[in-house]
C-alpha cells in the first residue's frame, strides 16, 4: 500500500472505526454477511496486517508505525483483536449461502465492534502530527500539551549531542505516548517512540541516545569487520594463549630429560606446570611416537637416545605452537548489565556512552572512535 492510499485508509478507518462495524452488525443480526466482510476488511486494512512466512505456515505482522507507541498492555489487547477479526474473516464467508448465521459467530461480532471501539480511543489523530526541528511528532492519545513540551526538551537534548558526530541520524517521526515497552524511549521500525517517563527524568537523554544507536547500527553501520569485532567483544570471552617457542620447547625438553634420568636412577623429580601443559599438546599431536621415543631411552640411556628423544619433545626445526587454554582471561564485555542482554544492546549502549563522553573499556573506545 503506498503512502497516499495509506493516509485514505488511515483517515476512513479512524473515522469510522467503530461505526462501519457497528452498521454491519445490524446487516449480520439479519442473516446479511457481505456488509460485515467489507467492514472486516476495512478493519483489516487499518490494522496493516501482513502475512510474513513462518517456519510452518505463515505468522501475522502487524505493520503500522503506531502500533509501537502503545503500551505493553493495549499492544496485548490489540493482539487479541487481530486474532478475532482474523477469525471472522475466515468463518463468515461460509455462511454467505448457508442459511441462518451462528449466533456465536453475531455475539462475537458484535463484541468486536466494542473492542473498535476501544481501539478508535488508543489511535491518534493524524491532524495532530506536526513539525519540530529534525523530526515529525505524532502525540498519542493521553499526551498533555504541557508533558509533550517536556519529553521535546529531551529530545531537543539528545539531538544536541548527537548533531556534533551523527547528524544524519536527525530524522523521521517521534511518537509520544504515556508508556512504551521497556522503559523510556524504543525505535522501531526507524521510528522513535518516546515516553512521558522522558519528561526531565534522569537518563531521559541517555535512553534517547541509545535508541538512536540503534539507528546507526541498523542503517547506517557498513563496517563488516568492525561489526564482528564488536560481536567478539560481546559474546565471546578470551582465553589464555600459551605460546611454545623454540627457545621454550629446548628448555622444556632438557626438563623432561632430567626427569626421565632421575626415573633412572630411582629418583622422584616433580615435573613443572608448564611441562604438563605443553606434554598434554605433545601426547595429542603424536602421544604413540613420544612414549616409544620414551621407552627406548629408559631402556637404553645411549647419547643417540638421548638425542632421539630430546628432538622428539623439543621440536626443534617447528615454528612456534600456540595453544588455547581453559583459562578465562577475560569475560564477554557488557557496556552496561542491560548491554549483556545482546550485542546490538549492547551496542546500543556503546554509543550512548561514546556520545555523551562517558567511560569505556578500551576495546570497546577503540571501535567507536572509528564511527563515521
Amino acid at each position: 500500500m503506498n503512502d497516499l492510499a495509506q493516509r485514505v485508509v488511515y483517515r476512513y478507518a479512524k473515522r469510522n472505526l467503530a461505526l462501519g462495524l457497528k452498521a454491519a452488525l445490524l446487516d449480520l443480526q439479519e442473516g446479511r454477511v457481505e456488509p460485515a466482510l467489507k467492514a472486516l476488511e476495512e478493519f483489516w486494512s487499518f490494522l496493516e496486517i501482513g502475512e510474513e512466512a513462518a517456519e510452518i505456515g505463515y505468522t501475522l505482522v502487524m505493520k503500522a508505525e503506531w502500533l509501537y507507541a502503545l503500551g505493553p498492555r493495549d499492544k496485548n489487547h490489540l493482539k487479541d483483536i487481530v486474532h478475532e477479526t482474523k477469525d471472522l474473516r475466515r468463518w463468515l464467508p461460509t455462511y454467505r449461502n448457508q442459511g441462518p448465521i451462528p449466533t456465536r459467530l453475531v455475539q462475537r461480532f458484535e463484541t468486536l465492534v466494542q473492542e473498535a471501539i476501544w481501539l478508535s480511543g488508543k489511535v491518534h489523530e493524524e491532524s495532530d502530527t506536526f513539525s519540530h526541528g529534525d523530526f515529525t511528532i505524532t502525540p498519542m492519545p493521553g499526551v498533555s500539551k504541557a508533558k509533550l513540551g517536556d519529553c521535546l526538551e529531551a529530545l531537543d537534548k539528545a539531538a544536541e549531542v548527537i548533531r556534533r558526530k551523527f547528524p544524519e541520524l536527525l530524522y523521521g517521526k517521534v511518537y509520544v505516548a504515556k508508556t512504551v515497552a521497556n522503559g523510556v524511549a524504543n525505535y522501531v521500525p526507524d521510528t522513535i517512540q518516546l515516553s512521558l517517563r522522558a519528561s526531565k527524568t534522569v537518563g531521559d537523554v541517555y535512553a534517547l541516545c541509545h535508541e538512536f544507536g540503534h539507528r546507526y547500527e541498523l542503517k547506517f553501520w557498513k563496517d563488516k569487520p568492525a561489526r564482528e569485532a564488536f560481536w567478539k567483544l560481546s559474546l565471546e570471552p578470551v582465553y589464555e594463549t600459551l605460546v611454545f617457542d623454540r627457545g621454550t620447547r629446548a628448555k622444556l625438553a632438557d626438563e623432561f630429560l632430567e626427569i626421565a634420568e632421575a626415573k633412572l636412577a630411582g629418583k622422584s623429580q616433580t615435573q613443572s606446570k608448564l611441562l604438563s601443559q605443553y606434554l598434554d599438546v605433545l601426547l595429542r599431536k603424536n602421544g604413540p611416537k613420544l612414549r616409544d621415543l620414551s621407552q627406548a631411552f629408559l631402556k637404553d640411556a645411549s647419547e643417540i637416545n638421548r638425542k632421539t628423544m630430546w628432538e622428539g619433545f623439543a621440536l626443534p626445526s617447528s615454528e612456534d605452537l600456540k595453544v588455547v587454554t581453559d583459562k578465562v582471561l577475560r569475560e564477554p564485555i557488557a557496556v552496561t548489565p542491560y548491554g549483556a542482554k545482546n550485542w546490538r544492546e549492547n551496542f546500543a549502549e556503546a554509543f550512548a556512552h561514546y556520545v555523551l563522553g562517558m567511560p569505556l573499556v578500551p576495546e570497546v573506545a577503540a571501535i567507536m572512535e572509528k564511527l563515521s
